[in-house]
């Protein structure tokens, strides 16, 4: 990823702190998932929805948005797709998550961060057409 876009940049800054700090760590976890996975190669910045969204220039994954839970402070959602199978799949293997029915993993900027999980949520997006 290059520096982030100015549009996108407004779009965090107008994110609530915790939120914003939350979601620019997941930020920095995207740049490492699709830096660590050659299959995933080159991503790109970008705001769909109004969102931050990251999503692979050779088109292996599904698009991935950043944004706030509606009604909260500190919650926030890692957005897909809601015609992937993403969320279905995730749910089998992390059935304790909170989700917005098939597009979202929704999570609190108030409690520790899964890290390895949300790096599998990542991936698991970024790679997405390949096991289809």
């Amino acid at each position: 990823m290059q520096n982030m876009p100015d549009n996108v940049a407004q779009i965090f800054n107008g994110y609530p702190s915790t939120v914003k700090h939350t979601l620019l760590q997941i930020r920095r976890w995207i740049e490492q998932v699709a830096s660590e996975n050659e299959e995933i190669g080159e991503i790109t910045e970008c705001l769909k929805w109004g969102e931050p969204s990251y999503i692979t220039l050779n088109g292996i994954g599904t698009t991935l948005r950043l944004g706030c839970a509606r009604n909260s402070e500190s919650k926030f959602a890692l957005l897909v797709h809601c015609q992937t199978r993403l969320i279905t799949d995730f749910k089998e293997v992390y059935p304790q998550c909170e989700y917005d029915k098939n597009r979202a993993l929704l999570l609190d900027s108030a409690q520790p961060l899964p890290e390895m999980m949300i790096k599998h949520f990542i991936y698991l997006a970024l790679t997405y057409h390949l096991k289809r």
